[in-house]
């Protein structure tokens, strides 16, 4: 939160492992999930040539970020997963 002059870049993936949240949240309505990356309050932030895999809950959420590259991104899971 509240972080400047952040790059995350290459060529790695990051996996949520959300199947136990999926499933969960089927059950559960209430639950609450975690996100992959959350960025609040950042400024000059690039996100990019990354893998974002099975979330439990959002894959990529920005508030109030302010100069944020987003590029060369793959993001995915499965169609039914509970988690966009």
């Amino acid at each position: 939160e509240n972080k400047h002059n952040i790059t995350i870049t290459g060529r790695g993936t990051v996996d949520g492992r959300g199947e136990a949240w999926w499933h969960l949240r089927r059950l559960r309505a209430d639950v609450l999930a975690p996100v992959l990356l959350k960025m609040v309050g950042c400024t000059q932030v690039v996100v990019s040539n990354m893998r974002f895999i099975n979330s439990p809950f959002y894959h990529i959420v920005s508030v109030s970020c302010t100069r944020l590259l987003l590029e060369g991104l793959f993001i995915q899971a499965l169609m039914d997963s509970k988690n966009t």
